[in-house]
């Protein structure tokens, strides 16, 4: 570097420096919980950067850069309890930016698309793994630029994916998760730092959880948010959900002194082996939920199957079920409901006799999909369908027992 390059940078430094300093800065990330990559399908990621100088991409010698972080499956087999490992890489910004590309990399090999090249050039923002590969994406503002400058703050980030089967065009998507900047994160310089993400910091109601950094005793049922879902009938089309585990236990009493060091003993976003309990449960009377589902005549079916899931995992609803239990909601042919119960999780993978990486809380969607036409009561669909929705409560963010955040049982007997 030319001594005259080199005066030009330290200037900038003090200048950024007497912005204010970084040790309560709060930075801002975003998380994408769900990331599909394979020969057929792609996601299609939009990141929007609002914070920055007025005066480019690069101001006083210092660039303005984002942090993209995936975590994805160590293989693709991608089990249910398998962990995840990183891949990680920064890529220029400027206030106000927006840029979008194919996180599979089936489109533009990763590449900004739309011809939004100027200065990203050949860089990619792929996940670069091998398919077929699940993950989720971490995108933050903790690089240099905006630590110094305290312009990483909440509410600086913003993203959208479309989940996208190339073949037919057939695609869902969702907004990306913004924690409250409360409690985010450790010193925000770090750009690997913590990352806290855990319920109570969803304004909008994204985690299911219920008990902040207190994870509830193993084998619990209906502890926290406890919340209602639909279910198609069996014979129309296919249920999926798609679950990530979010980070909470540090705090902990139940596992404290059994944690050791590689099993996250700080909250943090930033791991591949946080492990959540997903389980189906019914009757919605606080203390008085059974494992199974409702029909839609109000019968139950009854099964108490619990599913381990570490890092991100995609299942359909038999496999959140007994095989007994479905065969009886095939055989109905209606529909039913019943509600997500989110638990500790329990798996030991590295035998250390301690809980890897527990926690109870985890993002959840669900998706109803055809591959072909399908009949709805007499009535034929010949096309297929792809709907997605993202399963809600923010009774813990909110601190308010209403509405979807607190469905019960109510029994009138005056009417």
């Amino acid at each position: 570097m030319r001594s005259k390059d080199l005066i030009a940078v330290l200037v900038a430094l003090c200048m950024l420096f007497s912005f204010g300093t970084v040790k309560n800065a709060q930075a801002d990330e975003i998380l994408f919980p769900w990331i599909v990559k394979s020969t057929a399908v792609s996601t299609i990621i939009s990141v929007v950067n609002t914070a920055g100088s007025n005066l480019g991409w690069n101001y006083q010698g210092i660039d303005q850069i984002l942090h993209y972080q995936y975590w994805y499956k160590n293989s693709t087999a991608n089990g249910q309890t398998e962990a995840c490992t990183n891949q990680s890489f920064k890529r220029p910004t400027s206030k106000d930016d927006l840029v979008v590309f194919d996180a599979a990399a089936n489109i533009n090999d990763g590449k900004a698309l739309f011809g939004d090249s100027t200065r990203y050039g050949d860089a990619s923002f792929k996940l670069s793994a091998d398919a077929p590969r699940r993950a989720f994406l971490i995108v933050d503002n903790d690089t240099p630029f905006f630590t110094i400058g305290n312009g990483n703050v909440d509410g600086t980030l913003y993203g959208e994916a479309m989940v996208l089967e190339l073949a037919g065009g057939a695609a869902w998507g969702y907004i990306a998760y913004n924690a409250s900047g409360i409690g985010n994160g450790g010193e925000a310089s770090q750009q690997t730092g913590p990352v806290a993400m855990y319920d109570g910091l969803d304004l909008l109601g994204e985690v299911l959880g219920g008990m902040g950094l207190d994870v509830e005793p193993l084998n619990q049922i209906g502890i926290g948010e406890v919340t209602p879902v639909t279910l198609m009938p069996a014979t129309v089309g296919t249920t999926m959900f798609f679950m990530t585990p979010i980070d909470n236990h540090a705090q902990n009493p139940l596992f404290s002194g059994l944690l050791p060091a590689e099993d996250s003993p700080v909250v943090s976003q930033r791991v591949g082996n946080a492990n959540a309990i997903i389980q189906l449960v019914y009757n919605p009377a606080v203390g008085e939920y059974y494992g199974g589902i409702f029909t839609d005549d109000e019968q139950p079916i009854d099964f108490t199957k619990k599913k381990n899931i570490v890092c991100t995992s995609a299942d359909k609803l038999e496999d959140l079920m007994t095989e007994g239990a479905w065969n009886d909601f095939v055989a109905t042919a209606a529909p039913g409901w019943t509600m997500i119960d989110i638990q500790a999780g329990n798996i030991d993978a590295n035998a250390n006799l301690a809980i890897d990486n527990p926690t109870d809380d985890m993002i959840v969607g669900k998706l109803e999909f055809t591959t072909t036409g399908v009949d709805m009561s007499g009535y034929a669909v010949p096309g297929t369908f792809n709907n997605f929705n993202w399963i809600r409560n923010s009774r813990y963010s909110a601190n308010s027992c209403g509405g979807i955040n607190c469905v019960h049982n109510q029994v009138v007997t005056n009417p």
